[in-house]
């Protein structure tokens, strides 16, 4: 019911027929409703048609959205037509009807990440599917609240596979990360299968994987996590990619970083970027209040720092920073480095956390300690097992053909063993 020149418009129950809402409006006048969509418009006295939820009772991202006829118009009469979309207004200074329609409708836009070109993929947004090999797929609807769902794609998993967009959303387009069965998961993957299984994450960031905005708030909890701010049980499922969650935990915090670094979710070039930022920090280039949340990872902030400004390792190990094979490899060769097995100029940077790139260069060519420890470079469990033998090699506890390479670092080993 539109309580002229109140401000307001109330909300009447159909079965107790008394107020339940009250929607500030600034001129509420004539009313007309969309059951499709579910919304309400009001026509105001003077040239403006408001727009609100009849649900959430909101008014609609930029309403007044419906400009009218101009000139001190004044609506007599409005209606809403389903089958156009149109809404018509009868004025007191003309002979025939106002069309001020159609309603507005919006894009919403997803974009798959990591599938092989030319693969086909779908999304199914409010019921109706489209599918491409194109990297993006596009619909566009009316405002509102709409379900999606991700097709399956042979050899892949999605993240999110299903979920909830509101239209308008400005965080377009919608990320779906594709993550090969054959290859191990992202921190994001990671981060995503903890949240499906966790009622309270759920309930505390709510549709963390389409709302950007909570989604770096669950992102920053698992920083939390990784880095001992706090307990939690699925800490260790986390731990493989702790360097991620402590980075994006401080860029969160951080404005500085934000301006300097911006997007650096969705920008690989910035991303890296920040990395070498990090890399600095835990190597002494430069003082940040950030080191002693970096520190415990910053093996992986050194080594990706000198890979940014070296051609040739981006082109030896390419990909380095999205490929766990290549990131591999590139280990092996910083093992290489901090060991003498030849000679390069990022000795000096490597050094300080040589003791990680000595040990993983040794387990890379050791069958028996893959055996032993498997998946030690996603497993934190497995390499603090490996920790644990390096420093009975380097304490004389047994004799292994690996002391020579571990030896420069014993002391480091004895201390995180």
């Amino acid at each position: 019911m539109a309580n002229t020149d109140s401000g307001n418009v109330s909300v009447l129950s159909d079965s107790t027929n008394t107020v339940v809402q009250s929607v500030p409006l600034t001129d509420p006048y004539l009313l007309a409703y969309d059951s499709g969509t579910g919304t309400v418009y009001n026509a105001e006295t003077g040239d403006l048609v408001e727009a609100f939820n009849a649900t959430t009772y909101a008014l609609l991202s930029g309403s007044p959205l419906y400009l009218g006829a101009g000139g001190g118009y004044i609506g007599e009469g409005i209606a809403y037509a389903p089958s156009t979309g149109d809404i018509y207004l009868a004025g007191s200074i003309s002979d025939a009807l106002i069309t001020v329609g159609p309603v507005p409708t919006y894009p919403v836009e997803f974009q798959e990440l990591g599938l092989r070109q030319g693969t086909l993929w779908s999304v199914t947004l409010n019921g109706t599917q489209e599918s491409s090999i194109a990297p993006i797929i596009g619909f566009t609807e009316v405002a509102g609240s709409y379900h999606f769902r991700i097709g399956p794609v042979p050899g892949y998993t999605s993240t999110p596979t299903f979920g909830l967009v509101t239209v308008p959303d400005p965080h377009q387009p919608i990320n779906i990360t594709f993550v090969s069965e054959l290859t191990s998961p992202t921190p994001q993957a990671r981060l995503y299968s903890v949240y499906n299984e966790r009622p309270d994450l759920q309930a505390a960031y709510p549709d963390a994987f389409i709302n950007f905005t909570n989604y770096t708030e669950l992102v920053s909890w698992a920083g939390g996590v990784v880095t001992g701010a706090f307990p939690d049980s699925n800490a260790t499922d986390l731990a493989p990619f702790a360097y991620w969650y402590a980075l994006m935990e401080t860029y969160n915090g951080r404005p500085d970083l934000e301006a300097a670094f911006p997007d650096a979710y969705g920008s690989l070039v910035n991303y890296s970027h920040l990395v070498n930022w990090a890399g600095n920090v835990v190597t002494g280039a430069f003082t940040d209040s950030a080191e002693p949340t970096l520190a415990p990872f910053g093996y992986y902030y050194d080594l990706m720092n000198v890979y940014d400004g070296r051609t040739d390792l981006q082109a030896a190990f390419p990909n380095a920073f999205t490929n766990l094979t290549n990131y591999t490899l590139l280990v092996n060769w910083a093992g290489g480095v901090v060991n003498d097995s030849f000679f390069d100029s990022a000795y000096s940077t490597l050094h300080p956390f040589g003791y990680y790139y000595a040990l993983m260069y040794v387990y890379d060519g050791r069958s028996d300690l893959q055996a032993a420890f498997p998946n030690a470079y996603t497993d934190d469990g497995s390499y603090l097992s490996l920790l644990v033998w390096a420093k009975g090699v380097v304490t004389d506890a047994f004799v292994d053909s690996a002391y020579s390479t571990l030896d420069p670092f014993a002391t480091t080993y004895e201390e995180l063993g």
